[in-house]
């Protein structure tokens, strides 16, 4: 996980950037990724059980479309 996230932000050009906020109780770094500016704030988490990676899938495939589509919708 950690290797896409790096390349998604090297692809996207700016517009995803990441950030380790935190360990794990296994000493694992925890990440942040941050997409766009503005007032408003979504917070999205995933994998909160360590079981339940369908939603880091489809966090990581929304980040590389936000980080790497140029239209108005992204």
């Amino acid at each position: 996980m950690v290797k896409r996230l790096q390349q998604i932000e090297v692809n996207s050009q700016g517009r995803v950037a990441l950030e380790v906020v935190g360990q794990s109780t296994q000493g694992r770094d925890i990440y942040q990724a941050r997409v766009g500016t503005g007032d408003k704030v979504v917070l999205i988490e995933s994998e909160i059980h360590g079981n339940e990676n369908t939603g880091t899938e489809a966090l990581l495939s929304m980040l590389q479309y936000l980080g790497s589509s140029n239209s108005q919708e992204a």
